[in-house]
C-alpha cells in the first residue's frame, strides 16, 4: 500500500465564477497545469450549505445552482504546494483534507513514443499557406498581395526559393514612403473608389521589394524550440520569423500569434528525474494579469472629437486606445482603422488627410467634420477585456480566441487598470519557461 497520500475535496456551487469562467473549470485547469495526477468533478442533485438554501435540480429551472465537489488524490507534498493558490480561488466554499492509503492504482498508458515538446515546425504556418514576393516585385504589387490577408509580411525569395529578405507593414510605411499602413488601406474596403485612388498613388512609384525589404533576415529551422524562437523575437523586437530548411529555402513562417496558440495547445511533457529538461514555452499557473500589465496606454473620452482622437492614436505606439466614459469606465477600444471604416465618405477623406498631415505630406488643417464628430459615434461592438485578478492563462486563451492585439484589464467598476499586448505576454511566457 502507498503511504504519504492525501485526498482533497473541494465543495463549490455550480454558479460560482472567477474571472468570467465557472470556478470549477478554473480549479480543474489550475490542477492540470500544476501536474496533479487527476481530479474529478461531481455534480449533486440537491443540497444546502451555510446559507441554508436548498438547491435542487429542476427541469423547469435552467439556472439551478447545484452543489459540486472536486475530488483529488495526490501526494501530500503536491497537495500542500497547491493549497495557497486554492485558498485564493475558493473564497466561498469548503476544502477538506484526508490522509488515505492507495491499495491499487492502474490506468491504460498511452503510446507516448511520438509525443514531444512542440518545436517551430509544429507551430509555424507552412509555406503553402503563404504568399511570397521576389526582389523585382513592385511596391504596388506587394501591397496588393498583402491586402485583405490575415498576415502582415511577405517573405522575399529568389528563383530557387531561398529567403533573401522580408517585407513587413513597417517596411512599406517607412522605407516605401507610404502615407498609410496596410490596416488603413483594408479599412477602405467599403469605399472601393477611394481605395483604388489611394492604391494608384503607389502604382506611379518605381520602387521595388528589393529596395524596401529587411535584409539580412533572422530565420529559424523547424527543429528549434519555441523558447528559442520567442527569445529571438523578444531580443530583436520582431513579430514574425521565416522558417527555412538546411539550404535556406522557405518552409514556413512563425509569428507571435502562433506562439500564443502553441502555448495553449502543445502537450504537457513530464520529465523523469534522470532526464534533461526540454525547453517548453509554458504559462505560469500562478501569474495574474495584474503583475504584467502596462499602464502606459492612451485613454480617450467618448465625447472627444475625431481630430483629438486621431492625434492621440498617431502618437501611440500601439495605434490603439481605450475609450472611456465620464466615470472612467471602459466602453471600447478604438484604432485609426476603426475611424476610417466607420465614418462617412467626407469624414473618411478628412481622416486620411490627417494621417498625411502627421507625416508632413500635407499642410492642411484638420477638416471641420473631424472637429465636430465625436468618438462615441464610432465605438461599436462588445468590449473584449479581462478582469483584474484573472490568471495569465485566461488572458492568453482570450487573445488567441478573439485574435486581438491589445486586451484591457479592468477593475470591478470597469475602469481600465492597464493593458496586455502580445509582446508583454510573450515576455511573461519566456520568463515562466526559464524558471
Amino acid at each position: 500500500m502507498t503511504e504519504n497520500i492525501r485526498r482533497m475535496c473541494i465543495y463549490l456551487n455550480e454558479g460560482d465564477r472567477q474571472g468570467g469562467k465557472p470556478l470549477w473549470q478554473v480549479v480543474i485547469e489550475f490542477l492540470r497545469a500544476e501536474g496533479c495526477s487527476g481530479a474529478t468533478v461531481f455534480r449533486g442533485v440537491s443540497g444546502f450549505g451555510g446559507h441554508n438554501h436548498i438547491h435542487t435540480s429542476n427541469l423547469a429551472d435552467l439556472s439551478s445552482n447545484l452543489p459540486l465537489m472536486i475530488d483529488l488524490i495526490d501526494s501530500t507534498e503536491k497537495i500542500n504546494s497547491i493549497l495557497p493558490r486554492l485558498d485564493e480561488l475558493v473564497t466561498e466554499g469548503l476544502i477538506t483534507l484526508q490522509d488515505v492509503q492507495i491499495y491499487k492504482y492502474s490506468y491504460r498508458r498511452e503510446n507516448l513514443s511520438n509525443v514531444h515538446p512542440w518545436n517551430v515546425g509544429d507551430a509555424m504556418t507552412p509555406a503553402n499557406h503563404l504568399i511570397t514576393a521576389q526582389p523585382p516585385t513592385s511596391l504596388y504589387d506587394a501591397i496588393k498581395m498583402l491586402l485583405n490577408k490575415s498576415f502582415r509580411a511577405l517573405p522575399v525569395v529568389d528563383e530557387t526559393n531561398k529567403v533573401v529578405g522580408i517585407v513587413t507593414d513597417g517596411d512599406i510605411f517607412t522605407k516605401g514612403g507610404a502615407p498609410f499602413r496596410l490596416d488603413h488601406l483594408q479599412a477602405l474596403a467599403g469605399d472601393p473608389l477611394l481605395l483604388t485612388q489611394t492604391l494608384d498613388t503607389f502604382r506611379a512609384t518605381a520602387k521595388t521589394v528589393a529596395e524596401i525589404m529587411s535584409t539580412p533576415v533572422v530565420t529559424l529551422n523547424r527543429n528549434e524550440s519555441l523558447v528559442e524562437a520567442a527569445k529571438l523575437m523578444n531580443t530583436w523586437h520582431l513579430k514574425r520569423l521565416p522558417v527555412v530548411d538546411g539550404e535556406g529555402k522557405l518552409i514556413g513562417l512563425l509569428s507571435r500569434f502562433d506562439l500564443l496558440q502553441a502555448s495553449l495547445k502543445q502537450p504537457r511533457i513530464t520529465v523523469e528525474a534522470n532526464e534533461s529538461p526540454v525547453p517548453q514555452l509554458k504559462i505560469n499557473a500562478y501569474t495574474l494579469v495584474d503583475e504584467i500589465i502596462t499602464g502606459d496606454f492612451p485613454r480617450i473620452l467618448e465625447d472627444a472629437t475625431l481630430s483629438e482622437a486621431l492625434s492621440r492614436l498617431m502618437a501611440a505606439r500601439q495605434h490603439r486606445a481605450v475609450v472611456v466614459n465620464q466615470q472612467g469606465k471602459a466602453i471600447g477600444v478604438i484604432t485609426e482603422s476603426d475611424m476610417i471604416a466607420r465614418v462617412g465618405q467626407q469624414t473618411r477623406t478628412g481622416i486620411l488627410q490627417g494621417l498625411r498631415r502627421k507625416l508632413g505630406l500635407s499642410t492642411e488643417e484638420f477638416a471641420l467634420n473631424l472637429t465636430t464628430n465625436k468618438v462615441s459615434n464610432i465605438v461599436q461592438g462588445r468590449l473584449i477585456s479581462i478582469p483584474a485578478g484573472a490568471r495569465l492563462s485566461q488572458a492568453v486563451e482570450m487573445m488567441a480566441q478573439e485574435k486581438v492585439k491589445i486586451l484591457p484589464v479592468l477593475d470591478e467598476a470597469g475602469r481600465p487598470q492597464g493593458v496586455l499586448t502580445r509582446r508583454i505576454i510573450l515576455q511573461a511566457l519566456l520568463h515562466a519557461s526559464e524558471q
